[in-house]
């Protein structure tokens, strides 16, 4: 029964927030992240993210992140949404996607905050939660 409730509350937050084109445009921007991150790309994440994220992270702390992740995680697997979320605010469009997602050594929880820019989603804010990350 939990697990019935769960599911519905997902798809009313989804079917309420979020237009269809806007999960497939999540979900790219999702995929297009973790095969930069398995590919160590941390700068083209970095460049094609928004100041804000680039600002309050800065490259070493960046890289530091993205590499603790690969190192003790290794590559992204799968992920699913457990949560999408959209805010049409007076300083734009941002969503925040929630995912748990499958790495190569475990589990990840992870927060995804992005803006609309330009039709695209720009990185604005990544946090990534696993106590294999807390080792």
């Amino acid at each position: 029964m939990a697990t019935r409730i769960v599911f519905s509350t997902f798809v009313l937050v989804l079917a309420a927030c979020a237009p269809q084109r806007d999960i497939s445009q999540v979900s790219a921007a999702v995929d297009e992240f973790h095969s930069r991150l398995a590919n160590h790309e941390y700068e083209r994440i970095s460049a094609d993210a928004m100041p804000e994220f680039r600002k309050s992270m800065g490259p070493e702390r960046t890289s530091a992140l993205f590499t603790r992740i690969s190192t003790k995680l290794g590559a992204p697997v799968s992920s699913q949404f457990t949560r999408v979320q959209v805010n049409h605010m007076q300083s734009g469009t941002f969503v925040q996607a929630h995912c748990q997602t499958r790495f190569a050594g475990g589990f990840v929880e992870e927060q995804f905050t992005w803006r609309v820019d330009d039709e695209r989603l720009r990185l604005v804010a990544y946090v990534a939660r696993s106590p294999a990350l807390d080792r």
